[in-house]
């Protein structure tokens, strides 16, 4: 399973405004919702595990935050929504729950059962370890230019 297959152009939001992670959470899944992705339901057990089992990743410049859930959480087709938080959303680090940190970029992955969500895990760790291209997402000028860098990194194709 590629990466690629997972994301959709209209799965691309960036926030110029200040937010919580409720909110952005709740932003990136509604595009998943409005895609037939998921379900309602799923943002809320997103939400809940990330209180449980925090995503920021503090991975230099632009920090990163990977929320995601068990599929079985009313995931309808696997997809992954991307946001970039120009002025940063507090998550609390995945390595030290107790600190928080300000996350620039988010994936939201709504994974498939099985297996896959490993290997595409994997591939966004990949993905966010080069801060270059991590800082191109940061810095572009709508979702087009976000989709460029994505397709120059993991050959996304654009879905209908």
């Amino acid at each position: 399973m590629s990466l690629s297959e997972y994301i959709g152009k209209d799965h691309i939001r960036i926030f110029e405004e200040s937010l919580d992670q409720r909110e952005l959470l709740r932003q990136l899944g509604d595009a998943l919702i409005r895609t037939g992705a998921a379900r309602e339901e799923y943002i809320d057990a997103v939400c809940k595990r990330e209180q449980d089992y925090p995503t920021g990743l503090q991975t230099g410049e632009v920090n990163v935050a990977i929320p995601h859930a068990d599929p079985e959480h009313h995931v309808l087709k696997p997809a992954i929504a991307i946001g970039v938080a120009r002025r940063g959303v507090p998550f609390r680090n995945m390595a030290d729950p107790a600190t928080e940190i300000s996350v620039q970029v988010v994936f939201l992955i709504a994974p498939e059962k099985g297996g896959t969500q490993l290997a595409i895990l994997e591939q966004i760790m990949q993905l966010i370890q080069d801060q270059a291209n991590m800082r191109k997402m940061m810095n572009a000028q709508g979702t087009d230019e976000v989709w460029s860098v994505l397709a120059q990194l993991v050959q996304v194709e654009e879905k209908s």
